[in-house]
């Protein structure tokens, strides 16, 4: 019996059939399996929540995952912050040399 049909219990079920063990009961609580991953659409706009980062180089996830059918994206460190009804930039300076001044000069955080 493997408990949660979140991203670990559905690689666990993955691996045990894979292993040749019969009779492997999933149970989940919710009405769809993935855990806290999932999309929703609003008015016509996909919302993506739950596990945002992922780092492909994890040697269990390039066993367990097709990443040509996941079509994963890189995007840019950072984040736009919305506080008192304008956004602001929040980066890695490190990373992104250029956002350094956005980053500064934001609102959002203390130094």
């Amino acid at each position: 019996v493997i408990v949660g049909a979140g991203m670990a219990g559905l690689a666990c079920a993955k691996e045990l059939v894979a292993a040749g063990v019969q009779n492997v009961l999933l149970v989940e609580s919710s009405p769809k399996a993935g855990g806290r991953v999932g999309t929703d659409v609003v008015d016509g706009y996909q919302l993506d929540k739950g596990f945002q980062v992922f780092i492909d180089s994890y040697p269990e996830s390039k066993k367990l995952l097709d990443f040509d059918r996941l079509k994963l994206k890189p995007f840019l460190p950072g984040a736009l912050v919305r506080y008192q009804k304008e956004f602001y930039l929040v980066s890695d300076p490190i990373r992104r040399p250029g956002d350094l001044i956005p980053t500064l000069i934001s609102p959002i955080g203390s130094l």
